[in-house]
């Protein structure tokens, strides 16, 4: 199985920006989460973008929880301490107004919801077929077929740690 980049890209731009004393904020779209996260949040959403913007520096929250599918923290609305769980697909970017940067992440068609009633739609692969006949075209060869791609060769020097690619 494939290991989403976004999660890996968030804790290292993260890190960094917290390592560097930077405020950091997380942009989250919250028309991803649902009604009942922007209800929650109304006074704190973009209504044209659905954007909201979460103080995510280490010292406005009361923790932080970064996994490969969400990021959960504790932090203040208006005096009152809220547990916030953000799913990795509804966030956008991450941003340190002081140094002005910008990072969006990447959008990953993992984390896209899919219609729960058609349950094959998320597990299933897509599957190729073919179009026009049951054999190839002649002098074209199957997937499957031999030399479809050349492969590199490797010769190791004398070191036996050492490696050379040609």
């Amino acid at each position: 199985m494939k290991h989403p980049l976004k999660p890996y890209m968030f804790k290292a731009y993260y890190n960094y920006f917290t390592d560097n004393g930077e405020k950091v904020y997380m942009q989250v779209d919250s028309s991803y989460i649902g009604p009942a996260f922007e209800k929650e949040f109304k006074a704190f959403i973009n209504p044209q973008t659905h954007i909201i913007c979460f103080n995510i520096t280490t010292e406005a929250l009361g923790r932080i929880e970064i996994t490969e599918e969400s990021v959960v923290f504790q932090a203040r609305f208006n005096g009152e301490v809220k547990d916030v769980f953000v799913p990795m697909g509804a966030i956008v970017a991450l941003l340190t107004p002081s140094s002005n940067l910008y990072v969006g992440l990447p959008d990953d068609p993992s984390y896209h919801q899919t219609d729960s009633s058609d349950e094959n739609s998320a597990k299933k692969s897509p599957e190729l077929k073919l179009v026009g006949g049951d054999e190839p075209a002649e002098g074209k060869k199957n997937a499957d077929s031999e030399g479809e791609r050349p492969k590199k060769s490797r010769k190791r020097s004398s070191s036996k740690n050492a490696f050379k690619l040609l």
